[in-house]
């Protein structure tokens, strides 16, 4: 059996921490799933539960992206 992917939260942190709030404005009021490693958006929506159904039929493991909700304005106020 595989080992199933894990989140190492310093790299997750460093990779997230390089994108500006000006570069999540195109996700602005969307879920966004970033990879494990934050490196990419793998997908998003507006609506959570599509994305999740977007993320199956795409074949990805959900244990495999992190999602986060952008606001308005692309604006994030925490991490994790």
């Amino acid at each position: 059996m595989s080992e199933k992917p894990r989140m190492n939260r310093d790299v997750y942190v460093a990779n997230r921490s390089k994108y500006f709030p000006a570069d999540l404005l195109p996700y602005a009021e969307e879920w966004v799933a970033w990879s494990l490693d934050a490196s990419r958006i793998v997908a998003h929506h507006r609506d959570a539960l599509e994305l999740w159904r977007m993320l199956d039929e795409a074949g990805i493991d959900s244990e495999s992206v992190n999602l986060e909700w952008i606001p308005p304005g692309g604006e994030v106020d925490c991490l994790i």
